[in-house]
């Protein structure tokens, strides 16, 4: 992997940025070391690493005193707890949690009862990490924590009744959690939905709370607003979603991107595509998953003046690329490109585009070639795929989207 070595400030902060690594790319606690010392004539006050994620071990480990500001990413739980015991300076820590907590790790987690911690901003993302070693940390740094943003994957149930303490005594608390149940058991969503309904809740945070009964999943994101991207697919149940304040209306601008549905057999209907126009109205990348299948009413009720109205509400005009490589229904290319109708880019697999073009030839033919404002088309082969994209081809291509680029 290449590393780039980026400078804030030449004395006071640096910054690791390891290019090209993988997601699963690791590299040792003791690159911290170089940069961590306890060394008064060398004051790094903020290092950020990005791109790899870090293994750390205690006994090599070194205290520092100058260092304020952190961001990286870690295998573990405990070595979040670690970080903290040798850097109590700490004011700001941005820390991504890849694993959870160790099965086989014997960390005394107790030990954070004794430190004496300054954070003032703390942001977890991670994977399973567990709510009492988690409250135990908050818990040493109540006084002086002030911004406190998690977006967590848990196997257990949480609620406005747990998170009360921590609302009480922060600023700001933002938070995602996709919940997900190991042991089956059903999700009363209404009494879950309540405990967001104190006058604690209803006074100034609202939040929004949406289930899949497929999967046994859950996902309460707090406030909505200030989210910036859904870990999970989306299918028509996302319609039954709801609020503790119903008071308010449900806008999401920072969410670019969505994934519609990846096993489940779901059809979309046009109320669906209305609701995700009012909700996400900065919408840049849609991505369909391999059973989506969408209802086109117009198509099945071509007789009906009236009946084209609902596509003018629930076409996505925010929206410039469509990413569909594992769905084989060439319908839904047809009706997708009538909801999407300021399409630049689109990511599709050969053998879906291949059946869509004679679909779409024939009624292009008829229709002025409305689809030719396209102006990429990135071709998704198959593992052991090798296809050559000749004249015949492209000049199909091209009779339909007109002078899009092919990319592969």
């Amino acid at each position: 992997m290449f590393i780039q070595f980026g400078k804030i400030d030449v004395a006071q902060a640096k910054i690791l940025d390891y290019q090209n690594a993988t997601i699963f790319s690791q590299i040792d606690h003791e690159i911290l070391n170089e940069f961590i010392t306890n060394d008064t004539s060398t004051v790094l006050n903020t290092l950020i690493i990005d791109g790899v994620c870090l293994s750390i071990d205690s006994e090599n480990f070194q205290t520092c005193q100058t260092l304020k500001r952190l961001t990286l990413s870690v295998e573990y739980q405990h070595h979040l707890f670690i970080l903290l015991e040798y850097l109590p300076q700490l004011e700001y820590l941005n820390i991504g949690i890849r694993e959870g907590k160790a099965g086989k790790y014997d960390y005394n987690y107790l030990k954070t009862k004794t430190l004496q911690l300054k954070l003032r901003q703390l942001i977890i993302s991670a994977n399973d990490i567990d709510f009492y070693d988690l409250n135990l940390l908050l818990r040493q740094c109540q006084s002086t924590l002030e911004i406190l943003k998690l977006r967590l994957k848990i196997d257990y149930i949480i609620d406005g009744r747990m998170l009360e303490p921590w609302k009480r005594s922060l600023k700001q608390f933002y938070f995602y959690f996709f919940c997900h149940s190991l042991d089956g058991s059903s999700i009363d969503a209404d009494d879950l939905l309540s405990s967001f309904q104190t006058s604690l809740w209803l006074h100034d945070q609202s939040v929004m709370f949406f289930t899949n009964s497929f999967y046994q999943t859950y996902t309460i994101v707090s406030p909505p607003y200030d989210c910036r991207n859904i870990n999970c697919s989306l299918t028509n149940e996302f319609l039954n979603y709801q609020l503790n304040n119903r008071q308010v209306e449900l806008k999401m601008p920072r969410i670019k991107r969505i994934f519609l549905n990846d096993k489940q057999e779901s059809v979309y209907t046009d109320q669906f595509f209305q609701v995700l126009k009012s909700i996400f109205i900065n919408l840049q990348i849609l991505e369909i998953g391999s059973n989506f299948h969408l209802i086109d009413n117009y198509d099945n009720n071509n007789n009906n003046n009236n009946n084209n109205s609902w596509k003018e509400d629930a076409k996505l005009s925010t929206v410039h690329t469509l990413i569909i490589v594992n769905n084989q229904d060439h319908l839904n290319v047809k009706r997708l490109f009538k909801l999407l109708p300021n399409l630049y880019r689109l990511h599709i697999d050969y053998d879906l585009l291949v059946a869509s073009l004679y679909d779409l030839y024939s009624i292009e033919r008829q229709e002025k070639y409305q689809y030719q404002h396209l102006q990429e088309i990135l071709i998704h082969f198959q593992p052991n795929q090798h296809i050559e994209l000749d004249d015949d081809f492209k000049n199909r291509v091209k009779l339909v989207y007109g002078k899009a680029k092919i990319l592969s």
